[in-house]
């Protein structure tokens, strides 16, 4: 890279990345993330080539640069053959290993060739995001494959709009995206919330015009969309990109799936093929597994929601880690005595108290040879679960007490306990609140001994006993070991203890969440944008006096302004080009300053009141806003109560009305301008890439603006101050007795970058300035013009009108002129000629 006085500033660095992650096959990987930024999110299943573009992930060349190139993920199949064919390694990765390189079958592997930094020759550490429930099972056949994921985490889809009676919502989910449908209403500001994140609906410009049902006419779209990006919503750090379209009265969404959701294993099928895979597990038959009791638990878990997320690693003992599966999902393994078979059964509080099994001195109760309870000085009061979120891959924690416990011991006493597997807090809270039952004070436990009847008795199965001389009646209990005894002793030793050890179906304690939320870097569309022909005023500002009056009149200049969409949107690079031209970035921009009027006004109102104010406060007093077409001098604003007192009709601008929620833009500090000189007729266009920390919005994601150019800056002012006998235009008259029209100067050269409000006096013209008046009949017809005026003050005579004939109405415009070259901006008045002459005032100016 070189700067811009020349020279070497630094290098990108390029390479190859060759990683390999796990036992394959997988079921997809959904994100890649590099020094701890997402680089990349979606769905890979298969080795389809995929490409990453995140060249601003750290920085961009003025800092670490960031990650951007091609890659292929493959999945490790038995069969797997790698691609051999093309120049880029992703493409052919064994010849660019070079030498005897094998098809990589079994691993999951990832190729990467491109951009991994810049500035920095120190890479940053890679971490990939994959999932597998479904495939990569021994044989190619998932046991049960329909239960074999749980979805958490967001799966449950939930649709409303913001006003539920008028904008009922519709919605299909299907493998990768949500499709939600709701009937438009006339008002802007419609909007969806999907799973607890708002998505607004904003028209741009052209489309807030629009009445109910209707297609906006300037879209060049196919699609006929109204917007085409209309926002992003984000969970976590996973983008959800909105598409709006619009088929006669309805909005459809589409939202990018769940990429955010948690894809946990089925408890029961890690067991499974933990004692079934020959290669890395166990390798029991599948013959020797109770079939139907791993399919009982299975529908369990997933009627639970009870799903686990977990790594294993070959240097953990298979058994171990089996057991620490069955002690999350809260359950036991054995083999029935009865069937031979492996059972896994889960510990719940699934049983009836009247249809268990029920044992006293007359029914097989021999004895009770121990009868102990937990000392309550050494139990725990308080569990401290940790687990790792899976998405994040942050540890989170819950914390479940037992506030009698607390009251009886007079303090805390923690466990700190370690969950991992458990993806969810909600999930956590369950199991933290299940083991802290089991942990309770006072519990009892049992050895028991019973005679031959209970040979069915079966481990974490319930049985009740009942002992009059104990005192013990109905007593349900948890069997724990058995001890079958021998034939010749014929007694059956149990160890049980007091069942209190169900898996909560909900947990009543409220998470505490943190109000910290963690930053959005992705780069979204600018929420307001605008593309105007910079006036003469706007380049004295930026070229000085002597530059600007030295412009060639038959050029044309633009400015861009912008909202940012976001806090983390820090400035954006602007895109422009002519007709039949592509796209160039001009450079970079700040967002602009803004604010809303929450209530119309009329074109006269200097006292108005503002809302959702950003980068728009006392600082900007003094200065030129732009509101609509018109430019209004802000003098003063209360950024507490959004009062604000403005002068209307400054620079090149005359007074309009204007609707509650329109867009005023501090347009002297923020207008960014491209530096490109048009010709007037031509039209330019433009794009507003956003940029964050990490990220530029994509050019595809970026709405076009565009706007057509007549050379503005060298057009004289419009008169000020219009009157039609002595009464403003803007203000209504009685009858008059004649039709005359007042008005004051004003001069750009003059002015300079002077802000002269629209009642203010004159400011003598420019050399060679004069007006022009046209009268039109009230069907269009002209009837008269009248050009050169070099007077400000011109009458409709009796006369006049006995030649016209106009009728009893007309429409008069009025405009400057200097040197073949109108104002930008002129008025039109309908004037009413009733009983002679006109009663009515101005009511259409603009133009």
């Amino acid at each position: 890279m070189t700067s811009k006085a020349g020279g070497t500033q630094g290098y990108r660095y390029l390479m190859s990345l060759l990683s390999g992650l796990c036992r394959g096959p997988i079921d997809e990987m959904c994100e890649i993330s590099v020094g701890d930024k997402q680089a990349w999110n979606g769905h890979v299943c298969s080795d389809a080539r995929q490409q990453i573009e995140a060249g601003n992930l750290f920085g961009g060349d003025e800092k670490e640069g960031g990650i951007e190139g091609p890659f292929r993920v493959f999945m490790g199949a038995e069969n797997q053959v790698l691609p051999a064919g093309g120049d880029n390694p992703v493409d052919n990765p064994r010849a660019s290993i070079g030498g005897l390189v094998s098809q990589m079958r079994g691993v999951v592997t990832v190729m990467f060739d491109g951009m991994v930094s810049a500035m920095n020759p120190y890479l940053k550490t890679w971490k990939f995001r994959v999932r597998r429930s479904k495939l990569g099972w021994h044989g190619g056949q998932a046991w049960y494959r329909d239960k074999a994921t749980v979805y958490l985490g967001g799966s449950v889809i939930t649709a409303s709009s913001n006003r539920a009676n008028d904008l009922p919502v519709n919605y299909v989910a299907d493998d990768d995206r949500y499709t939600i449908t709701f009937t438009r209403n006339a008002q802007e500001g419609d909007s969806i919330t999907v799973n607890g994140f708002t998505i607004n609906f904003v028209a741009d410009t052209k489309d807030s015009k629009l009445g109910e049902g209707e297609i906006d006419p300037d879209n060049k779209s196919t699609e006929k969309t109204i917007r085409k990006v209309v926002n992003y919503i984000n969970s976590r750090a996973t983008q959800f990109k909105a598409i709006a379209s619009q088929d006669g009265t309805v909005l459809s969404l589409v939202a990018n799936k769940a990429l955010q959701d948690i894809y946990a294993m089925n408890a029961s099928h890690i067991v499974y093929e933990c004692y079934t895979n020959p290669l890395w597990g166990r390798g029991f038959p599948t013959t020797k597994l109770d079939d139907n009791a791993f399919t009982l638990a299975a529908n369990q878990l997933c009627n639970e929601g009870f799903g686990i997320a977990l790594i294993w690693y070959r240097k953990e003992d298979i058994d171990v880690f089996i057991q620490k599966i069955v002690d999350l999902a809260g359950g036991i393994t054995y083999t029935d005595r009865e069937t031979g078979l492996l059972v896994f059964k889960l510990i719940r509080n699934d049983y009836d108290i009247n249809t268990i099994p029920h044992y006293t001195p007359e029914t097989g109760l021999l004895d009770i040879t121990s009868d102990d309870s937990t000392s309550a000085d050494n139990s725990y009061n308080e569990i401290i679960g940790t687990s790792r979120d899976p998405i994040t891959n942050q540890d989170f924690q819950v914390r479940a007490q037992n506030p009698a416990a607390l009251i009886s011991q007079g303090a805390p006493s923690s466990l700190d306990k370690d969950y991992k597997g458990i993806p969810t807090k909600a999930l956590l809270q369950r199991v933290v609140l299940r083991d802290l039952r089991a942990m309770a004070s006072g519990l009892k436990k049992y050895d028991i001994a019973l005679d031959r009847r209970a040979w069915r008795i079966t481990p974490g199965s319930v049985i009740r006993i009942s002992h009059p001389a104990r005192g013990l009646s109905n007593v349900v209990l948890r069997v724990g070991d058995i001890d079958d005894g021998d034939m010749v002793n014929g007694r059956i030793k149990i160890k049980a203890a007091l069942d209190v050890f169900g898996l909560p179906a909900t947990s009543y304690q409220e998470e505490v969440r943190s109000s910290w939320i963690a930053p959005n870097g992705i780069a979204v569309p600018a929420l307001d944008e605008r593309l105007i022909e910079a006036g003469y005023r706007d380049i004295y500002l930026t070229r000085g006096s002597a530059e600007a009056q030295a412009l060639d009149p038959t050029s044309a200049y633009i400015g861009q302004l912008a909202t940012a969409p976001n806090t983390t949107s820090l400035e954006y690079d602007l895109l422009t080009r002519a007709d039949g031209e592509a796209f160039s970035n001009r450079g970079r921009g700040p967002f602009t300053g803004n604010a809303r009027l929450s209530a119309a006004i009329g074109p006269l109102d200097t006292a108005v009141m503002l809302d959702t104010l950003s980068m728009f406060d006392g600082d900007n007093v003094g200065q030129a806003v732009l509101l609509g077409d018109e430019l209004v001098r802000l003098d003063a604003v209360n950024t507490a109560t959004g009062a604000a007192t403005i002068t209307r009709g400054v620079g090149d601008t005359i007074p309009q009305a204007h609707d509650a929620g329109d867009v005023l833009w501090t347009i002297d500090d923020d207008l960014v301008p491209d530096g490109v000189a048009y010709v007037r007729g031509e039209t330019a266009y433009s794009k507003v890439l956003t940029r964050t920390s990490s990220q530029i919005l994509s050019e595809d994601d970026a709405d076009e603006q565009e706007v057509d150019l007549v050379s503005r800056h060298a057009r004289p002012y419009p008169p000020a101050d219009v009157k039609i006998g002595g009464v403003s235009i803007f203000t209504k008259r009685k009858p008059n007795a004649a039709v005359v029209l007042t008005w004051a100067e004003r001069n750009r050269i003059v002015q300079g970058d002077k802000l002269i409000g629209y009642t203010e006096p004159s400011v003598a013209g420019e050399i060679g300035q004069t007006y022009t008046i046209r009268v039109y009949k009230k069907d269009g017809t002209l009837v008269r013009t009248v050009e050169g005026i070099a007077d400000t003050t011109w009458e409709y005579t009796a006369a006049m009108q006995l030649e016209d004939n106009p009728g009893n109405r007309v429409v008069v415009e009025l405009e400057s002129a200097r040197d073949g070259l109108s104002s930008w901006q002129h008025y039109t008045l309908p004037i009413a000629l009733k009983g002679g002459w006109g009663y009515s005032w101005g009511s259409g100016w603009g133009g």
